[in-house]
C-alpha cells in the first residue's frame, strides 16, 4: 500500500479524499455569513497572534526571508528586547477578545459533521452563522485551550530545536553562509515535519472535541490515535489538504497585488469552511465517531 494506492475494500482512497475536498469546496462556495466562521477556523496557529507579535516589535516569520540563514532569524528574535509582562498582558487581552472566534470555530466543526453526513443523500442544507454560533455553545474554552496548546507545543519545539543550533553557531563563530544553511536546514526540516503533524492533530482533535464534547487532553489523545491508526490514509488526507493550502497561499499572493482586504477575508472564509467540511469527512474516514452516526453511547445533545 502507498500514498496513491490503497488496499482492496479500503474506503478512504486518494480519489475519495480528492472527491471529499471537491464536494467541500462546492458546499462552501456560495458566499454567506458562515464565511465569518471560516475565518475563525484554525489553519494552524491561533489567528491574530501575528498582530500581537508585530505589535511587540518582533518580526513575524512572514517578514523574514525564508532563505535567510537560521542564525540571522534567531538573532533578530533574541536581540529584540520584549517585556515578558507586556507579552502576558497583551496575550490575555487578545485571548479574551478572541473567545467569540473560538466559539465559531468549534461550532463550524460541529455543524460540518451534519452537512457532510447528508452528502450521500444529496440533500445538502448549509447552516447559517446563527446555527454555527448555537452549535459552539459550551465549547469556547475547550477550543481556546486546544489551539493555545498546539501553538505552545510548536513554540517549545522551535526553541528546543533551533535554540541549540543557533547558540552552537554563535559559540563556534560560524560565519560562512553555506555552513549556516547546512546546520540550520535539518532543524527547519524537522520543524516543518513537526508542524505538519501538529496541523493534522489540531484538525482531528477539534472535530473530536466538537462532535463528542471531549476535554482538550482527551481530544488530543483521540486525534493521535486516529493519526496513527492508518499512516497511509492519514498521509493521503494531508496531501489533499496540502493542495487546498497551496492554492489558498497562491491566491493570497494574487490578492495582495490588488490591495483589497475584503477579497483576502473572503478567501480565508471560503478556505476555512472548505477545510472544516473536508476534515469532518476525513475525521470519520480515519475512524472518528459522531452522534450523527447513530452509534450507541453517542447520543446527540439536546437542543
Amino acid at each position: 500500500m502507498s500514498l496513491y494506492r490503497s488496499q482492496i475494500g479500503e474506503s478512504w482512497t486518494l480519489k475519495s479524499a480528492v472527491d471529499a475536498l471537491s464536494t467541500s469546496a462546492r458546499c462552501a462556495g456560495k458566499p454567506g455569513w458562515i464565511w465569518i466562521a471560516g475565518i475563525a477556523y484554525p489553519a494552524f496557529l491561533v489567528y491574530g497572534w501575528e498582530l500581537v507579535i508585530q505589535f511587540l516589535g518582533v518580526p513575524f516569520p512572514s517578514q523574514v526571508n525564508v532563505l535567510d540563514p537560521l542564525p540571522a532569524v534567531m538573532a533578530v528574535l533574541i536581540d529584540d528586547n520584549v517585556d515578558a509582562v507586556e507579552v502576558v498582558i497583551l496575550s490575555t487581552v487578545f485571548l479574551l477578545a478572541s473567545l467569540p472566534l473560538f466559539r465559531l470555530a468549534a461550532g463550524l466543526a460541529r455543524v460540518s459533521s451534519s452537512v457532510t453526513h447528508s452528502i450521500p443523500s444529496h440533500s445538502l442544507d448549509r447552516p447559517g452563522i446563527k446555527a454555527v454560533w448555537q452549535a459552539g455553545k459550551g465549547l469556547t474554552l475547550t477550543c481556546c485551550g486546544l489551539q493555545v496548546q498546539v501553538m505552545l507545543m510548536f513554540l517549545l519545539a522551535a526553541v528546543l530545536c533551533a535554540g541549540p543550533a543557533f547558540f552552537l553557531m554563535e559559540g563556534i563563530g560560524i560565519n560562512s553562509e553555506f555552513a549556516q544553511i547546512c546546520i540550520g536546514s535539518p532543524v527547519l526540516l524537522l520543524l516543518a515535519i513537526y508542524g505538519v503533524v501538529l496541523s493534522t492533530l489540531i484538525q482531528l482533535a477539534l472535530h473530536s472535541l466538537a462532535q463528542n464534547r471531549r476535554g482538550v487532553s482527551s481530544a488530543m489523545l483521540h486525534a493521535w490515535r486516529l493519526l496513527r491508526r492508518d499512516a497511509w490514509a492519514t498521509a493521503r488526507t494531508i496531501a489533499v489538504d496540502g493542495v487546498l493550502i497551496l492554492a489558498t497561499w497562491a491566491l493570497t499572493l494574487v490578492i495582495n497585488l490588488t490591495c483589497v482586504p475584503a477579497l483576502w477575508l473572503a478567501l480565508l472564509g471560503f478556505a476555512g469552511v472548505t477545510r472544516a467540511y473536508y476534515w469532518a469527512q476525513a475525521y470519520r474516514a480515519l475512524g472518528g465517531l459522531s452522534p450523527d452516526d447513530g452509534v450507541p453511547g453517542l447520543v446527540p445533545e439536546a437542543d
